[in-house]
């Protein structure tokens, strides 16, 4: 399917959140010198072109983007407890090549990834794994939140009633939109897929009326509590049923289409302005007059509850605080009842709320009338707005929507349905929503070594003697019981290559005392890091110590071994001691101390005996080049 030239699954309206749809099994490999198939890759479609990457959610965590992208291809850093172990690179669905890391790494694989597949019209993202037991219990789970599509917003259209550059001819001038009337006016003209395809209703723009589609949007994009009124973001299938997707949208804003003489109405929102104004005059007393005032008890609401998908819960359906209306309980005799809606195309808090709390309100306009009027109402159409006068039923200026509208040929009047309306039902103070709690898991901090501490210490003999330098590192048994092990690692201060290192598994002990490979009188660092199954740990920091100056001793060589090394010395003229003497005989004297056979210089002016020996001796005072 990657191949060039293909289909689009799918795509992203608004601003909302997908799976994907993975283009082939996950595929391993490993690196040079590294550990073989440690690597796991993904290439996941997300939709159509155009469409960019929001943020991205693994293992039901949301993550953060590093900004420097891997040296072998992989994309950009995933940060947090993915750290190091998970790359992401994303294609909007315009690239013109194949994703090079993928030719490379898979070109001879068992199902070879080639130069041919670019993914042509497709918006995929690869991501790249780094096996670590520590942080993965399985095969990664993935979710990507992603932008939506660029749509056509004809108020943005200057050659068709709007003021802007964008034209329908041209879809490079299009921009992404979060207005659900925005949406549904695409879907009516239809949407071209990259295949050619046409997902929607393929309307002409005469069938969209400029005027009502633009106060629509215009009614989406009113201003309120610092945002849009009514916004809206959702996933379509291409086999999804256009007008199944139309009905989601039109839950989030309240919103009504009707098809009237073949073009499409729309209505949002509060009513719209009377467009007719009648009295109990109007009214044609001869044809029939129905009024039905009560709704049924089961679709009577005085609450509601609403789940949507909640960003913060990580897109999951998530349940809006209930909302309770004490006066309307109060007229309903004291019963709560509730209704439940379910708004699927919005993955925003606020206009959710707004829209159930109307719902509620509008529900509760309960008269309907069945009138006819005289032919002046055949202008009318559903979704109309009238005002009636009616002394007869107690109103004044009261506004209705038109429902149905009948024509009588024979006798010229119009047949109409009316429902109750009344805009306050719209109006509502700003609110402050409560934070919902989070669903990211609160995984325990990594286990760093407790006590962790490094002390230079020498091994004695059975009379005290210090005769080997060593380190000694300790931890707090008592605080690592679930530790399996301890790995630790040593360097030469001031360096970064690691000298020595190895691990214990004897944890209870709480110290390890290390011997082999420690000079005397050096400086070292150390660390180490708790081996816990597959929970994450940390090493800890590195502590210095300097060791003891526990040189060998008479002890650590035979009699004749000294017999050799005093003879050595005395063929070369150099005086052997068993102690150094206070002071030099004079400046740069060399003698040998045995044991060990180490030899020493006399540092006149600083008063001391010293290791260095350089060029600068006096003639005498060294007789052999060694």
């Amino acid at each position: 399917t990657m191949a060039g030239g293909a289909n689009a699954d799918g795509f992203i309206l608004g601003w909302y959140a997908t799976e994907g749809q993975l283009v082939c099994p996950p595929m391993s490999h490993g690196k040079s010198g590294k550990t073989p198939n440690a690597y796991l890759t993904y290439v996941i479609e997300v939709g159509a072109p155009g469409q960019s990457l929001d943020s991205l959610i693994i293992d039901g965590e949301p993550v953060t983007l590093g900004a420097t992208p891997h040296a072998d291809g992989y994309g950009l850093p995933v940060q947090g407890r993915f750290d190091g172990c998970a790359w992401v690179k994303y294609y909007d669905g315009t690239q013109a090549t194949a994703d090079p890391m993928l030719v490379a790494q898979y070109a001879s694989y068992e199902r070879p990834w080639t130069a041919a597949h670019v993914g042509t019209g497709i918006a995929y993202a690869i991501l790249t794994f780094k096996f670590d037991r520590e942080v993965y219990s399985g095969f990664p789970k993935v979710r990507f939140v992603i932008n939506g599509i660029a749509l056509y917003d004809p108020r943005k259209d200057s050659t068709a009633g709007g003021a802007g550059a964008q034209r329908w001819s041209n879809p490079a001038t299009w921009a992404a939109s979060v207005n659900p009337m925005v949406m549904i006016y695409n879907i009516l003209r239809g949407i071209t897929l990259p295949g050619g395809h046409v997902w929607g209703g393929e309307c002409e723009a005469g069938d969209l009326p400029y005027a009502r589609w633009a106060a629509a949007m215009d009614d989406c994009d009113e201003a309120h509590d610092g945002a849009a009124r009514y916004r809206a973001g959702f996933e379509v299938l291409v086999e999804d049923e256009p007008y199944s997707v139309i009905e989601e949208l039109l839950t989030t804003c309240g919103g009504q289409l009707a098809e009237v003489g073949g073009e499409w109405v729309p209505a949002v929102g509060a009513p719209d302005l009377p467009v007719m104004f009648i009295t109990d005059d109007d009214v044609i007393v001869t044809e029939a007059d129905e009024f039905n005032p009560f709704p049924s008890p089961e679709a009577t609401y005085n609450g509601v509850s609403a789940t949507f998908p909640r960003p913060s819960s990580v897109w999951e359906p998530s349940e809006i605080q209930p909302i309770y209306f004490p006066a309307l309980e109060a007229e309903d005799g004291g019963r709560r009842l509730m209704a439940s809606l379910q708004v699927n195309a919005c993955p925003y808090a606020q206009p959710v709320r707004r829209v159930a709390r109307e719902a509620v309100r509008d529900s509760r306009r309960w008269r309907r009338h069945s009138i006819s009027l005289p032919p002046e109402a055949s202008v009318l159409q559903p979704l109309d707005t009238i005002s009636w006068t009616s002394a007869r039923n107690g109103y004044a200026t009261k506004l209705f929507e038109v429902v149905e509208v009948a024509r009588d040929p024979r006798g010229a009047s119009v047949a109409v349905v009316l429902r109750e309306r009344d805009p306050s039902d719209y109006d509502f103070a700003a609110e402050t929503l409560p934070t919902p709690p989070s669903v990211v898991p609160v995984r325990p901090a990594s286990q760093a070594v407790p006590g962790w501490s490094v002390l230079g210490v020498a091994i004695t003999d059975s009379t005290g003697a210090a005769r080997r330098p060593a380190l000694h590192i300790g931890w707090t048994a008592d605080a690592a019981e679930d530790a399996t092990g301890l790995r630790w690692e040593i360097r030469r201060g001031g360096t970064s290559t690691v000298a020595l290192r190895g691990t214990t598994q004897d944890i209870e002990a709480g110290s390890l005392t290390i011997a082999a490979g420690v000079l005397p009188a050096t400086g070292y660092e150390a660390r180490a890091r708790l081996i816990i199954g597959k929970r994450r740990t940390a090493w800890s920091s590195w502590l210095s110590a300097t060791t003891p100056d526990a040189y060998l001793g008479a002890d650590d060589v035979s009699d004749d071994f000294i017999d050799e090394i005093e003879r050595i010395a005395d063929v070369a003229g150099i005086r052997t001691v068993s102690a150094l003497p206070a002071v030099g005989d004079k400046p740069n004297q060399v003698v040998m101390l045995v044991p060990p056979g180490r030899l020493y210089r006399w540092d006149a002016t600083a008063g001391v005996w010293t290791t260095q020996l350089y060029s600068g001796i006096e003639p005498g005072s060294l007789q052999t080049a060694a």
